[in-house]
């Protein structure tokens, strides 16, 4: 006859009082939301936070409104700013995809990286790269966590725009923080072949969980 194991008590008590320290050590915040990951599901180790105001919404205006309401708020307003997202496509739904804001250290084991790589890295955690459509629609929607961007490179596939005056360049989008109180975070490009510190941020799509 097959025997069943069963926990005692001292099995149980162990974990839980270790699980109490954690939540109320110095990092209690953390913990507790890889508690609450873990409990969904979902794997609490994954080597990023995902920011509360997280959430944008996508395929909202259509491509023209999208490139109206850019040249309406952008700062330093230039033909080939506009021209960067004049080619874009955006999504034909509207939906709400939720963004996590990742160290380039986490995905390349503590130094700096190419996108290349980094995406490669993300794609590796499950994460989703973002559409062209995010990075415009960052820097239309973020000025409420202004005060957490700083500068966030889009993970995303390299869109082939007009960077100069002279030719086109295979580039990333950028949203960035500014010291500009009316427009506290920009919008613009960064190259697809370069370097990036490992204390660079990227941002990635944390695909849902079908209920």
């Amino acid at each position: 006859m097959e025997k069943h194991s069963t926990l005692e008590l001292r099995d149980i008590l162990g974990p839980l009082k270790d699980l109490l320290v954690k939540l109320s050590g110095e990092d209690r915040d953390q913990q507790l939301r890889g508690l609450k990951k873990f409990l969904r599901g979902e794997n609490p180790y994954l080597p990023f936070e995902i920011l509360r105001e997280n959430t944008i919404v996508l395929g909202n205006m259509p491509l023209s409104d999208l490139v109206t309401a850019i040249r309406r708020k952008h700062m330093n307003e230039s033909s080939y700013m506009i021209s960067m997202i004049g080619d874009l496509s955006v999504s034909p739904i509207e939906r709400e995809v939720d963004l996590v804001f990742v160290p380039v250290w986490c995905l390349s084991g503590g130094i700096g990286a190419y996108p290349e790589k980094i995406c490669k890295e993300a794609l590796g955690f499950g994460l989703e790269l973002c559409p062209a459509e995010v990075g415009p629609q960052l820097f239309l929607q973020t000025e409420r966590i202004a005060d957490k961007v700083k500068e966030t490179f889009i993970g995303m596939s390299p869109v082939n725009v007009m960077c100069n005056s002279s030719r086109k360049l295979d580039c990333i989008f950028k949203v960035f923080k500014t010291r500009n109180k009316r427009s506290p975070v920009d919008f613009s490009w960064s190259y697809w072949d370069a370097l990036y510190p490992k204390d660079a941020l990227f941002a990635f799509i944390n695909p849902r969980k079908e209920k």
